[in-house]
């Protein structure tokens, strides 16, 4: 979910964000087994209000908010 941006503009009744703070990034596992980032890891450079981090997606911590218990 969350993955990819509407493109029907109907926020309440599809799974797609909308805005950048809700977007998801998708967890990719390596060939080592590990994820692309991790769950467990907040990231201290990730904006919740505008949803952007200036390493983007590329980043190895979690963007989402600390009170957050959706995972």
């Amino acid at each position: 979910f969350l993955q990819h941006k509407c493109t029907q503009h109907r926020p309440f009744t599809c799974f797609h964000w909308h805005f950048l703070n809700q977007r998801r990034r998708r967890p990719i596992r390596r060939r080592d087994g590990t994820f692309n980032y991790s769950p467990d890891v907040y990231c201290t450079k990730y904006d919740e209000t505008t949803g952007i981090c200036p390493d983007g997606d590329d980043c190895p911590y979690l963007h989402r908010t600390t009170g957050d218990t959706e995972r």
